[in-house]
């Protein structure tokens, strides 16, 4: 039976034993008063008694029926059990009536005529109640008339055959009405059930509705913070630019020299503008799921020592103690993104712990890693715990100030690890710290190669760097800058003007070392296009890094080369070539021309 059918069985079923102690009522009232009325004819009062006894019994015993129905909660399961009971108690009661028009049948006008006229009332009338449910109905109606008409036509007599016509007519238009009545009952059944469920469809639909509304109320209330946040954050260091740029502007008008320390205020400023940048940008790159990923299988542990290189000081100025477990968990997701997380998530923990321990610590967990990073700060209340994971969100902050840091390194994690198939979790009570943890699945092979680190040598010493760039600033910056690290700088809008400046060199058909080039470049050029076009010139791959300020790439333009995202600090720049040269790494072969 389908889900369907059942519901309206089950209704059926209880809408008989809702109808059935007025039934009964009926059954018994009109057998007591037939007994009074065939009280004075030749049946023996014996007889009558002990039908009646019987009667009374038989009622009782489906009204307790009926009891044991309605207290029954696993009812609307046991279906089949229920509906044998009542087509059993149907039977009993047609055949407690159909006795009399057997047993007390006589040929005598008195007698004959009450019984002739009770059963077929009977019958008629059990029609709305019984006769709702076709099969229960037919047992009652042909056990109850059947006998008298046996009789009757046995009998053979005229009046008694006349007696029995409308009897007949009786029997075969309640059964019809019977099994009419039956069909309109389901149907009706059937239209509640599905006004019902169009209800529940309509209550679900505006539930939806209500809670879509709430979100776009909490996402522009979100926006509009967001937004005041940003401005703040981003004004504060341009403000403090400005400021050091007047004060260094009168003191050049003054023929005073520049102080170092308010060049080094500066760079500071430029390099906090530039920071909380490259978070909003990372940020909406994650968000919208555009953060280039190199998956691949990768060992935490040189993860795990640059983590504890680089924060193990900051840990010991403030009185902190961190320990990062040593592992050898071999893991398949993105190196870039995974140090990202640790990073924020280590810097947080710094940030918000006053006295402790900070733990980092890899364990297995299924069939995958579980990474956490565990501190003894001053935990987070749970009304909060949703929160933190928002943009520009900070515990005990509102003044914003930058020394406690952006607010969207939380959010950033969160992002991240969304894209990469995970979900970051905490376990958090205030005073008594925050763990927060993430999945990574285990990697596919054991043949895994680490990752060295950076280095930081003389690699890029007396090597040529091809800096390609349509503005001349940018080009005048990056050649002192690549100067100073002893290479020799190659510059051009574009990859002619690098030909030319090769060309003006001791070694004019030596090609340069690697090649620094901005993605968008004037005349619809662009930096990887550029880039292919000397690596055709030379017939070999060159390592090519690409620069830009686009939140979004197209790959089909960039293909394989890496990109670094503007603004882009000395260091930062130093270090991706340094890699670059160090891993050999470099584009598909070139096209051929």
């Amino acid at each position: 039976m389908s889900y369907s059918s059942q519901r309206l069985e089950g209704e059926h079923i209880d809408l008989l034993h809702r109808q059935m102690p007025m039934v009964l009522s009926g059954h018994l009232l009109t057998g007591s008063l037939l007994v009074l009325v065939l009280w004075g004819t030749d049946i023996g009062h014996g007889h009558m008694l002990i039908w009646l006894a019987v009667l009374w019994g038989g009622g009782a015993l489906r009204w307790s029926e009926a009891r044991r129905y309605n207290a029954d909660p696993d009812r609307y399961t046991r279906l089949d059990h229920w509906r044998t009971r009542f087509l059993a108690g149907a039977a009993l009661s047609g055949i407690t009536w159909g006795y009399i028009g057997w047993a007390f049948f006589q040929p005598t006008l008195y007698t004959l005529f009450p019984i002739a006229l009770v059963l077929p009332t009977l019958v008629a009338l059990s029609v709305p109640s019984v006769g709702i449910y076709f099969p229960a109905h037919l047992i009652f109606n042909l056990l109850t008339l059947m006998p008298f008409l046996a009789r009757a036509l046995a009998e053979g007599s005229q009046l008694l055959l006349f007696q029995a016509f409308p009897v007949v007519v009786t029997m075969v238009s309640c059964l019809i009405f019977s099994w009419r009545q039956q069909a309109t009952i389901r149907e009706s059944i059937r239209l509640r059930f599905a006004n019902l469920d169009l209800l529940d469809q309509i209550r679900e639909e505006n539930e939806i509705a209500e809670m879509a509304r709430r979100q776009a109320e909490d996402a522009n209330a979100a926006k509009s913070r967001f937004l005041a946040a940003a401005s703040h954050d981003l004004r504060q260091p341009i403000q403090a630019m400005e400021l050091f740029v007047s004060v260094l502007r009168e003191d050049l008008a003054d023929g005073r020299n520049a102080p170092p320390e308010l060049v080094d205020k500066i760079a500071a400023s430029s390099g906090n503008l530039g920071m909380l940048l490259d978070a909003l940008m990372d940020l909406s790159r994650a968000d919208a799921g555009s953060l280039p990923l190199d998956v691949r299988d990768l060992p935490l542990r040189p993860l795990f020592d640059r983590i504890r290189d680089e924060f193990s000081d900051q840990a010991a100025a403030r009185g902190l103690r961190l320990r990062v477990v040593p592992t050898h968990c071999l893991v398949h997701s993105d190196a870039a993104a995974l140090e990202r997380i640790l990073r924020n998530l280590v810097s947080n923990a710094l940030r918000y712990t006053e006295r402790g321990c900070i733990l980092v610590a890899c364990r297995r967990r299924g069939d995958g890693y579980r990474i956490e990073v565990r501190d003894s700060g001053i935990g987070i209340a749970a009304d909060q715990q949703q929160a933190i994971f928002g943009e520009f969100y900070q515990v005990g902050n509102p003044e914003r100030d930058r020394r406690k840091g952006l607010g969207l390194g939380l959010a950033i994690v969160h992002a991240l690890t969304q894209q990469l198939g995970s979900a970051v979790t905490l376990r958090s009570e205030p005073g008594r710290g925050s763990t927060f943890a993430f999945q990574v699945p285990a990697a596919s092979s054991a043949a895994v190669v680490a990752n060295e680190a950076l280095d930081g040598g003389d690699r890029l010493r007396g090597l040529c760097i091809a800096v390609i760039d349509d503005d001349p600033e940018v080009r005048e910056a990056l050649a002192a800058l690549v100067t100073r690290w002893g290479c020799r700088p190659a510059t051009g809008a574009n990859s002619g003007e690098i030909l030319q400046a090769l060309a003006a060199t001791q070694r004019p058909n030596e090609p340069p070392a690697a090649i620094v080039a901005d993605l968008r470049l004037r005349e619809n050029r662009s930096g990887p296009a550029e880039a292919r076009a000397l690596h055709r010139h030379f017939g070999r791959a060159i390592p090519t890094l690409i620069v830009t300020g686009d939140t979004t790439i197209d790959d089909a333009v960039v293909g394989d080369f890496p990109v670094l995202r503007k603004p882009v600090q000395g260091l930062r720049l130093r270090a991706r070539l340094d890699a670059l040269l160090a891993a050999k790494s470099a584009p598909p072969n070139p096209p051929a021309p």
